[in-house]
């Protein structure tokens, strides 16, 4: 049984990035110094540093230092962030007093989210006295995990190629995780808005698939094809293309060997996490719900009895999910920013 997934919408592709050489990250006044340290120090001849490159996924651990070389204590407010990809644990700031000849290390961690780029990225950190403030800014590169293949980065333009005449061109940007579409990142966008979406939710005969052993990317004729190796020796496939304005996804298992009770079969399949929560949610004729929490509908031809559902986002876009066999639910967690028919 296939089953296919129709995200009618868009998204945006970030283009490589070339690399760049920056000054240390480090700000000193009145004999106060503080310094990012939390990367190698590697520089070039005329002693900039070198960008640092980042796996997409790995958790950032930033070290910043203050050392205080004045004749007195030196008492601020430290700070250390990101932007809006990434999210540093612990207090945004922290009060701190330097003794006259001591340095103090401060540690923070720093979690990519969702909505990650393949982009160059800054590291603030700020020390704010009553008399002075610094402010060091790092620099880093994001970039796919080595484990990731080669090639394995998909673009689709949804809709008219190329778009009409004063209209953006919806896009979808599908960038395989270290287990193809499992844990890739889907985002749709137009360009200036986007959505992201964490790869898929896949059981199989009640197990969930979270790993693949290996996966493989071909393409022809437009339709991209992934397919995954899993831990149980079976062949799991994915075919994406785009129809009709929209990203299609057809999950199959081209090597199985059923048994008279059907299995193995797939007995879960949902999109991922998304990079917004649903700020309206459409679950059939009348039923609309507002600022949605936390629900569940079973698919019973009561709670919901259509296949066909859709959300508004709260960046401004909407987007409309849909399978081609009737569902099993349909389940919104805005905590989590899922809002996802389950098939």
């Amino acid at each position: 049984m296939k089953s296919r997934y129709a995200l009618v919408f868009a998204a945006v592709c970030a283009a490589a990035l070339p690399l760049f050489a920056f000054l240390p990250p480090v700000a000193e006044r009145d004999g106060v110094t503080l310094k990012i340290a939390w990367f190698d120090e590697e520089k070039t001849e005329d002693k900039s540093l070198k960008l640092r490159e980042v796996d997409a996924g790995e958790t950032l651990e930033i070290s910043v230092a203050v050392s205080n070389m004045s004749e007195h204590r030196v008492k601020g407010t430290l700070s250390v962030w990101l932007n809006d990809d990434w999210i540093v644990e612990g207090e945004s700031e922290e009060e701190v007093s330097i003794e006259s000849g001591e340095q103090r290390i401060f540690r923070r961690k720093a979690v990519p989210t969702q909505s990650l780029l393949d982009a160059i990225y800054p590291v603030h950190a700020e020390l704010r006295t009553k008399s002075f403030s610094l402010h060091p800014v790092a620099m880093f590169h994001t970039k796919p995990p080595a484990a990731r293949l080669a090639g394995s980065h998909a673009k689709m333009i949804l809709g008219e190629d190329p778009p009409v005449a004063g209209e953006e061109a919806f896009i979808a940007d599908v960038e395989f995780g270290t287990n193809g579409l499992l844990d890739a990142t889907i985002t749709l966008g137009d360009g200036i808005r986007r959505l992201a979406f964490s790869g898929f939710n896949c059981e199989v005969d009640g197990q969930p698939v979270v790993k693949a052993d290996s996966f493989t990317v071909a393409e022809e004729d437009g339709k991209v094809t992934v397919d995954h190796v899993c831990g149980f020796g079976r062949k799991l496939r994915a075919e994406l293309w785009s129809e009709g304005g929209s990203l299609r996804v057809a999950w199959s298992m081209p090597e199985a060997v059923r048994s008279s009770l059907g299995t193995p079969r797939y007995t879960k399949l949902a999109i991922g996490n998304c990079s917004h929560p649903a700020m309206r949610a459409y679950a059939g004729l009348g039923n609309v719900v507002e600022d949605p929490v936390k629900f569940r509908l079973a698919a019973d031809g009561f709670q919901l009895s259509t296949r066909h559902v859709g959300a508004d986002y709260a960046n401004g876009m909407s987007l409309v999910q849909a399978v081609d066999v009737f569902p099993e639910a349909l389940e919104c967690d805005s905590e989590k920013r899922r809002y996802s028919l389950v098939s």
